[in-house]
């Protein structure tokens, strides 16, 4: 995550220029003000179980500098239940990083972060994941006001699509879904020239590799169309973090490589980490079924299955495949050993001593801890400190166990 004092400039697009102003999203008093209508306040915070534009729209007023919007929009799936919405938001013109980059952001999300008990799992898995390429997005951590009213702490995090579609000329992002799903297909206006059921044959076709091919056959057939390299990369973060809710929180994004469509991976929400058990146990709902019907009634039944092997979940089929074909774990124990001679115990402490830095300041501000009642969880200083320190000490140890583990299996 880059420093949250980073300078933006918000430039306005106007008639046929941009009239650009300074603003300084992560300082203390720097807040997201959305100036709207006192009963559109009042929906967005009574609303429940709804993801809906928000209308009329509303106007950033930042440091006493007004920007209009093209859209704002109630955006999530659970996090629609709280009073602290996540938010996506379309500017008229675009923010833009002037402190070391071009970036420019006309499409952002706001994160409400209210499953994020106090507020480090996003931020502390955004740089796990950076740190073996996995994390390209631009976030850090800011307020939010709608007409002065502060509305807590927030993620800033710059949309996933526009970002594919910019820098990785996508064609298309296809976000994954339980049951070898698919929950959206998203295509590039600008560049795709193929329909939806071209890309999702391919996404379908995966899983009958999996039913007709195992061994090397397999792990060739699915690295012809897919990064298996770094979509094995994200199980062992997962596996690292203890991820216990991810098969709809990843997107498969395609573009053209040599005359044919290649997929790679955007992992997304990090808010379930260093979970007790992995999100299949005793659902009956969420299981792949393309391989037979799969039931873990204790998180016993799911280590039976993996038999020592160093997976966390094996709710969806292509992890399960991964676990339990001998030569595609073999693959697999290949990534693992990339990721952990990136995440050394000395990079994990200085990963955590970032983050508290970063969270420290806003810990200060008693509108944020205030607004922490709305959340599934509510925080205050005395519960970060003991959480921060408690999670390091657990993350710490269980590099090391699994370090020794590695060293095991290749013995």
């Amino acid at each position: 995550m880059k420093n949250i004092l980073g300078i933006l400039v918000l430039a306005l697009l106007m008639v046929s220029c941009y009239r650009e102003e300074l603003i300084i999203p992560g300082k203390d008093n720097a807040v997201f003000n959305f100036i709207m209508k006192d009963s559109t306040k009042q929906n967005i915070l009574d609303s429940r179980n709804n993801r809906f534009e928000i209308l009329p729209t509303p106007i950033l007023d930042f440091e006493g500098v007004i920007f209009s919007l093209d859209n704002m929009k109630v955006r999530g799936q659970t996090t629609t239940n709280f009073q602290r919405k996540s938010l996506s938001v379309n500017m008229d013109g675009k923010f833009v990083n002037d402190q070391d980059t071009s970036y420019r952001f006309e499409v952002f999300k706001l994160l409400s972060l209210v499953y994020d008990y106090t507020y480090i799992e996003n931020g502390l898995s955004h740089k796990l994941l950076s740190e073996v390429g996995l994390w390209p997005l631009y976030s850090f951590f800011t307020q939010v006001s709608f007409n002065n009213e502060h509305q807590g702490l927030y993620l800033f995090v710059e949309d996933p699509e526009h970002f594919l579609y910019r820098e990785y000329n996508a064609e298309v992002v296809i976000r994954r879904y339980y049951k070898n799903g698919i929950k959206k297909i998203e295509l590039n206006p600008d560049i795709s020239t193929k329909d939806e059921s071209y890309y999702r044959d391919i996404y379908l076709n995966w899983y009958q590799y999996l039913v007709n091919y195992s061994g090397e056959e397999l792990y060739i057939k699915l690295s012809n169309e897919l990064n298996l390299s770094n979509y094995m990369r994200k199980m062992a973060i997962d596996f690292i973090l203890k991820n216990g809710d991810y098969v709809d929180e990843i997107s498969f994004y395609g573009f053209d490589q040599n005359g044919k469509t290649y997929f790679d991976i955007l992992p997304w929400d990090y808010d379930d980490i260093f979970a007790d058990k992995p999100h299949e146990v005793g659902k009956t709902w969420g299981q792949g079924g393309i391989l037979g019907d799969r039931y873990y009634e204790t998180y016993d039944d799911v280590l039976e299955v993996l038999d020592g092997r160093l997976i966390f979940s094996i709710e969806e089929d292509i992890d399960y495949i991964i676990a339990t074909d001998d030569y595609l774990y073999g693959k697999y124990l290949v990534e693992l050993e990339y990721v952990m001679s990136e995440l050394t115990v000395a990079r994990i402490n200085e990963m955590f001593d970032e983050l508290e830095n970063t969270l420290t300041p806003f810990y200060q501000i008693s509108e944020i801890v205030d607004q922490s009642k709305y959340d599934a969880n509510k925080t205050n200083w005395n519960l970060f400190q003991k959480n921060i320190k408690s999670k390091r000490t657990l993350l710490v140890e269980r590099i090391e166990w699994i370090n020794e583990q590695i060293s095991n299996q290749k013995n």
